[in-house]
């Protein structure tokens, strides 16, 4: 896919200049309310916030959609007790606005520069265990915050302290000072992209341009989303896999907060949406939201299945060069030095067409295959060669290198 040069955009600039901004650079935004500055292009998404002095929201615009608190939308009343006013009920108390202070001159992840001023940012948490008063988020709320507060709807207070985050997935854990906030309920699943259904209501609670426990409701539109990440001064570019996309109405501020269903449970956290288009917004699905939390809370670690290559679709001319009866798997763009791909064998050019013994439809069924797997596991696959030369290799699974 390729790239876009795009520059940050604040929702504190004008409308005018955020208009001209959107014209030039369709891109995505993270949802966190603070002072970053990761770009994410292709499916395009951009991390970004107005540097200087005084609270930041993120740089997104508003994706307005149905709301729960209005009678007649999408045939929802909140007067009539139905379905959905029972379900932000129940996942409403262990929502949490998050308020985020970073000093100055800080050098950690998604902060400004050395030297530049004291920055505020403001974004979403939801509590997934009461007795240990853990709170989940995204990473590009809390990563490298000096202080970290959090309020409940009834506008109680307390202090947070980071346990540990993951860029690559996007997700944080925070320790919270009390131990008596109700906890969410997460809905069971091992694969969203089996476990929900296209058009099932979905509900997102969070504090959106500061506007604390706002709910907004719309629907699962897609599931299985990748959306690139591309490298730069903070890391190695990676991608976001398995999102889920909704219509519900995400602004700046719901960052870290939960989407749930109709039963009142969690079914992902909320990250990015796409800036001055309606009703695209993108979820961790909690399934994969949960894996790496209890990694961080476990071990303050968080293990990244890597095999290190880099690849594209089949196109017309490689079906045809290759003879292939269809435009069935991947093509290998790119190996790394002395990845667990380069120790296999793989090469360049090469077409990988199954892995143990299932057939790769596209390039995103590798990454799925191979995220799904541990650290340490192996990968059988058959790949293409030099046209027809079919050849088989195993690749041993390592963990994603920093930086």
């Amino acid at each position: 896919m390729g790239t876009r040069n795009i520059a940050p955009i604040s929702s504190n600039e004008p409308i005018a200049a955020n208009a001209r901004a959107a014209h030039m650079n369709p891109v995505a935004a993270m949802l966190g309310g603070g002072v970053l500055a990761c770009v994410l292009v292709g499916m395009g998404m951009m991390i970004g916030g107005k540097r200087g002095g005084g609270t930041v929201s993120d740089p997104i615009a508003d994706v307005g959609t149905h709301t729960a608190n209005t009678a007649g939308t999408s045939g929802v009343n909140a007067e009539s007790g139905n379905a959905i006013v029972q379900a932000a009920r129940l996942v409403g108390p262990a929502v949490m606005n998050v308020d985020t202070e970073f000093g100055k001159g800080g050098t950690a992840e998604f902060l400004p520069p050395p030297g530049s001023g004291p920055q505020q940012g403001k974004g979403t948490g939801v509590v997934i265990d009461s007795k240990r008063g853990l709170m989940l988020t995204n990473a590009h709320v809390v990563a490298g915050a000096s202080k970290i507060q959090v309020t409940t709807r009834d506008g109680v207070q307390y202090a947070g302290r980071l346990l540990g985050s993951d860029r690559t997935s996007d997700i944080a854990v925070v320790v919270l000072s009390n131990r008596t906030l109700p906890q969410a309920r997460l809905a069971s699943m091992k694969d969203s992209r089996k476990d929900l259904a296209i058009g099932e209501w979905a509900i997102a609670i969070g504090n959106p341009y500061a506007q604390a426990n706002t709910v907004t409701v719309g629907v699962v539109s897609a599931v299985g989303r990748t959306i690139p990440v591309p490298g730069g001064e903070r890391g190695k570019g990676f991608q976001l896999t398995d999102m889920i996309q909704t219509d519900a109405a995400i602004n700046p501020g719901n960052s870290g907060g939960p989407l749930c269903n109709i039963r009142g449970e969690v079914i992902g956290i909320n990250t990015a949406i796409i800036p001055f288009a309606t009703g695209l917004g993108f979820t961790i699905p909690i399934n994969k939201a949960m894996n790496v939390a209890e990694q961080i809370i476990k071990t303050g670690k968080v293990l990244h299945p890597f095999i290190g290559i880099v690849m594209k679709p089949i196109s017309d001319e490689v079906q045809k060069d290759f003879g292939m009866k269809d435009k069935n798997g991947a093509l290998v763009q790119s190996v790394e030095k002395n990845s667990p791909a380069s120790r296999a064998g793989i090469q360049d050019g090469d077409v990988i067409r199954s892995i143990d013994g299932k057939a790769i439809r596209n390039y995103d069924e590798v990454s799925r295959i191979i995220g799904a797997k541990k650290v340490g596991a192996t990968a059988k696959m058959e790949i293409l060669r030099n046209n027809t030369v079919k050849k088989q290799v195993t690749v041993k699974i390592g963990d994603r290198p920093n930086g």
